[in-house]
């Protein structure tokens, strides 16, 4: 490639051209190619600034140069303008502006002697003309490295960015690509050298123009590597996972212990601890490690509390509440879920039964999945994400900045869901200050549709699948629409509804997915171990979608039985699976964890005594005025980030800790009413001796006997003197506060 010939004077004094400028055999700058990547690279088309929806300042561009048409139009359709002047090129407001010779709101983007002042002043100077009828396509982005693995000190790469288009031609645009880091981890300068200062893993987007490649980086700091042979995997999932912790130099921390594991499998499982008894059993079994672990996960798999566990789940995701739902179409809805995971139900099945599903949502627990999303583009947006995993709502406004899907795709696929109509049977509003709560039987039904329009035609969009890719609609009407759709869906042959269900499972039971968050696949977002997420939904689609053979495939996998305690070289990963995260128990389980030690029933509003809070099938919606309704219990719930149900995601479920759950559980109400209770478990121990009583505690709470350590110590304030009710209850408190009950281990 030849350097450009136009150069003006102030460039040749200055020495301005040491880095070639973009350049075409004829030397006319392309607006397509030279003056598009200059709004990218210095941000002027980002949502910020003047691709925000109203534009700045009276200007306005397409967000992230998603429509170089209409920016051309913007910038050309009014010449000759203060904007883009071709009769004093020098005076246009698009040089002046951005080079803060005259007020700019947004800084200086670039100095007059930069190479981006030059190619717009070129430009301008040549006529200011849009190419884009005539400039060949942008068809192919490659990036060298797309993927590497650094080792320290050599922790410095150069990206190079090559454009092939659609006459054949290449271009070195590294100068010109937009580099977005998914972390703080590294400084990219804007020729795209990537340096980094600290170990880790990082994503950075590579855009240029409409396209952009995911380039993942691992930088890792100087250690010895492993020299002993890895432990013997237990399964596929092991073989994956080790094979990337020895390209990282890291080691996986050793199997946790029994204790450990009875815990862990018992919430992940059943949402429930152990009993003392149960416990006791385990633990004393003299059975081999991994065979005792494997009879207790193919025992826990057939209790009841399973199938509520992840009726549980799936009843977050498909936004199973009250106010929408009423309370009978609620507890309808979750009873259809806790029945279909408990037999084992294929999720392709249950996919399928959601999107067909119609008739009355007190007879039909599927039918519910319609009448709590209430418009075609929430149906269209709660499906792409539930079950593929696309977070399709981007589309919506603009242009999807990391996707490739369009507004043209987001409007096709709503319109897909046009048809879905409702009967209404004995409706009533209990609320008159609230229309949208309203009570009583609903029949979902399907049409031909048609009503629904593209906000930007005001037409009615072909309906269609979101994927380009995808075969056309077979022009089917009403529930042959659907069944159409979930067999697109869950064809095994397309294996992205096997990744975002293997993925989601793999979540629940490791408490991060490998594509993170759980419901964001997509080109940018790669999975932490590609390897690992293909090897799960192969298995997954090998065993027809059935949940349970591919939970019991986890939890018997070394990596998922790891103990969560760091070695010597692996504290700082976060994101390889070498040991688990040590994250805090879901609200449910805390809440049942406390009443299921203290012996105690819960209590929710509207709700009988003793039913537990994993077995709750909604979300009560109270108005603001309502809200001292609720119980101790119903304070808890939401306090510790039990979701409201308005969205389909995981990520509506807070788990972050805040201070308020600290004052809850040492000072709050609800755990001294419990601790005090004459009726709780303590009464018939207070008679024991205070070694008995503390190693009865223990294995009620802990699932594990006292230590001699904890026994002498805590034995200590048990005298004569003392009130022994007082010293249990104290014993008692600081166990459900200890890290050991709050924390998955």
């Amino acid at each position: 490639m030849r350097c450009r010939l136009f150069i003006t004077f102030a460039g040749v004094l200055c020495g301005l051209f040491a880095t070639p400028a973009l350049s075409w055999a004829d030397d006319a700058v392309s607006f397509y190619r030279d003056i598009a990547p200059i709004f990218a690279k210095h941000g002027c088309n980002a949502g910020s600034c003047h691709g925000n929806a109203q534009g700045k300042g009276g200007f306005k561009l397409s967000l992230r140069g998603e429509n170089p048409a209409q920016d051309a139009a913007t910038l050309t359709g009014q010449l000759p303008s203060k904007r883009v002047s071709t009769d004093q090129p020098e005076a246009s407001y698009l040089l002046r502006k951005p080079s803060k010779l005259v007020t700019h709101e947004g800084g200086e983007k670039f100095t007059p002697q930069s190479e981006s002042y030059q190619l717009l002043l070129q430009w301008i100077t040549q006529g200011a003309k849009p190419d884009l009828d005539t400039a060949p396509v942008l068809k192919k982005l490659e990036v060298t490295p797309v993927t590497q693995i650094l080792l320290a000190p050599e922790w410095e790469v150069a990206l190079q960015v090559q454009a092939v288009f659609a006459d054949g031609s290449t271009r070195d645009v590294s100068r010109w690509a937009v580099y977005e880091p998914s972390n703080l981890l590294v400084s990219i300068t804007p020729e795209g050298r990537v340096t980094s200062t600290h170990e880790g893993e990082t994503t950075i987007i590579v855009r240029y123009l409409h396209l952009q490649v995911p380039v993942s980086l691992a930088f890792v700091p100087q250690r010895a590597e492993e020299t002993e042979a890895p432990p013997e995997p237990f399964n596929f999932i092991d073989e994956a996972v080790t094979t990337k912790l020895r390209s990282l130099r890291l080691q996986a921390s050793p199997l946790c212990d029994d204790t450990t594991f009875l815990r862990r499998v018992y919430f992940d499982l059943l949402g429930v601890p152990p009993t003392s008894d149960e416990a006791r059993a385990f633990l004393n079994d003299p059975s081999a490690t991994q065979a005792k672990r494997e009879h207790l996960v193919t025992a826990l798999l057939d209790r009841p509390e399973y199938g509520e566990q992840w009726a549980l789940r799936w009843s977050d995701l498909l936004r199973n509440e009250e106010k929408t739902l009423d309370q009978r179409g609620v507890t309808t809805f979750y009873e259809w879920l806790r029945d279909r995971f408990q037999t084992d139900v294929p999720l392709s099945t249950l996919a399928t039964e959601l999107l067909t599903g119609e008739g009355s949502t007190y007879a039909n627990g599927a039918a519910n999945y319609y009448r709590a999303l209430r418009d075609p583009s929430t149906r269209a947006e709660a499906t792409a994400q539930v079950f593929m995993g696309t977070r399709l709502q981007c589309a919506k406004c603009h242009n999807h900045p990391f996707e490739q899907w369009t507004q043209d795709d987001y409007y096709r696929f709503s319109a897909l869901f046009d048809g879905v109509d409702y009967q209404l049977i004995g409706e009533q509003h209990p609320d008159k200050f609230d229309k949208h709560k309203f009570d009583g039987e609903q029949v979902v039904t399907f049409s031909t549709g048609g009503k629904f329009q593209d906000p930007r035609t005001k037409q009615a969009p072909q309906p269609g699948f979101f994927d380009p890719a995808a075969p056309p609609l077979g022009k089917p009407e009403g529930k042959e629409r659907y069944q159409e759709l979930a067999a697109w869906i869950t064809d095994p042959n397309r294996p992205r509804f096997a990744q975002v269900q293997a993925n989601r499972i793999w979540y629940h039971l490791m408490g991060q997915g490998i594509v993170d968050p759980v419901d964001d696949f997509r080109a940018t977002n790669p999975p932490s171990n590609p390897a690992l997420l293909d090897g799960l939904a192969k298995e997954f689609i090998a065993q027809g979608y059935r949940v349970k053979p591919l939970i019991k495939t986890i939890l018997l996998s070394r990596t998922y039985q790891t103990s969560s305690a760091p070695n010597h070289n692996n504290a700082a990963d976060t994101r390889n699976f070498s040991h688990p995260r040590v994250i805090r128990r879901s609200a449910e389980q805390l809440l049942d964890a406390i009443h299921h030690v203290m012996g105690l029933p819960t209590k929710f509003l509207n709700l009988p005594p003793g039913q537990r809070a994993g077995q709750r099938a909604g979300v009560p919606r109270l108005a603001a005025r309502s809200s001292d309704q609720l119980t101790d219990d119903d304070q808890f719930l939401i306090c510790f980030g039990k979701p409201r149900r308005l969205i389909s995601s995981e990520t509506e479920r807070r788990q972050a800790s805040s201070l308020a759950q600290v004052f809850t559980l040492t000072s709050g109400p609800g755990l001294h009413e419990l601790l005090h209770s004459p009726d709780n478990f303590l009464h018939p121990l207070l008679s024991e001796t205070p070694q008995n009583l503390l190693t009865e505690l223990f294995w009620h709470i802990l699932s594990r006997p006292p230590t001699p350590l904890e026994i002498s110590t805590l034995a200590a304030s048990f005298t004569p003197e003392t009130d022994a009710r007082q010293n249990a209850e104290d014993v008692t408190w600081a166990l459900l506060n200890s890290s050991e009950f709050l924390l998955r281990p």
